[in-house]
This record gives C-alpha cells, sequence and structure tokens, in this order.
C-alpha cells in the first residue's frame, strides 16, 4: 500500500478500531487490541514496528520478544473491525445505490444474529 492508502484507511475508517494488518508472505499484525504491543508508525520512513512473543522454539527462552519492522510498500490490506453501530457510521454508505441499501441492512440483521461463542449451523452441515 502507499502511504497515503495507509493513513487514509488507519486514520479514516480504522481509527479507535481493531486493525489487522496483512503483509507479504502472510505476515499479519494487529493493532488496538489488548496484550498485544501497539503497532508504531512512522509515515516519515514509510515503516511500522511492532514487538510480538518469539515463536522461535531454540531461542524463545532466552529471547522472549521479537521486534519486527515492515516497510508500507509491503502491506498487502488492512482490515478493521466493527460493530453494527460503527458500521452504520461509515462513511463510504452514502455511496451504496438506494436500491442497494436493503442489502446492506439485511447484511447488519445476518451480523447482529452471529453469536461469539458458535458459528451458525445449517442442517446438512456435516460433524467431524
Amino acid at each position: 500500500m502507499t502511504k497515503d492508502q495507509v493513513i487514509s484507511f488507519r486514520d479514516g475508517i480504522g481509527k479507535d478500531k481493531i486493525l489487522k494488518i496483512v503483509c507479504d508472505n502472510q505476515h499479519i499484525f494487529y493493532d488496538n487490541v489488548a496484550q498485544k504491543c501497539p503497532i508504531m508508525w512512522d509515515d516519515d520512513n514509510e515503516v511500522f514496528t511492532t514487538c510480538r512473543i518469539n515463536q522461535e522454539p531454540h531461542i524463545q527462552k532466552v529471547y522472549p520478544i521479537e521486534t519486527v519492522q515492515t516497510a508500507y510498500d509491503h502491506i498487502q490490506f488492512m482490515h478493521c473491525y466493527d460493530t453494527t453501530a460503527t458500521a452504520l457510521e461509515l462513511e463510504t454508505l452514502d455511496k451504496i445505490p438506494e436500491d442497494r441499501k436493503k442489502y446492506f441492512d439485511e447484511f447488519l440483521n445476518l451480523a447482529q444474529s452471529q453469536t461469539l461463542t458458535a458459528p451458525k449451523r445449517f442442517d446438512n452441515q456435516i460433524n467431524y
């Protein structure tokens, strides 16, 4: 992503929300999440830095933390997680054509009916 795209998403749609940043080679980072190191954004140098738990088994006990720095141009895409209330505040909603807004309303109703503890089951779903 370009610097302008990163800043626009992070400070616009993603402001004060949980962010998931997916980079090249499926490196995934989170921001605004409890028990995760916050991402330190350096817009001037177009990089971000963060720390996370070291997953390398042979050096984990000596070096329990790894520091990662990634250039903005390695970011493939960014997600933010919304509640149904914050989704209704998105600036882009006014770009949905009137004849398609009913689909967004149906989507919100479906999202509100989901539970956090168990996925919705269907009659034809196979149990493993």
